[in-house]
């Protein structure tokens, strides 16, 4: 990107404000050959 637009300036600033938001959420990776899916949910 050698001239970068309002557009990209936008789009940065919304990509860090999600970080920045999600940034509380817990990621947990685990190595298995079963797949689940398996959520939590906190209202606090």
């Amino acid at each position: 990107m050698e001239t970068p637009t309002t557009t990209h300036f936008k789009t940065s600033k919304r990509i860090l404000l999600y970080l920045k938001v999600t940034i509380k959420f817990d990621l947990f990776y685990s190595f298995s050959k079963e797949y689940k899916f398996v959520e939590y949910s906190g209202s606090n």
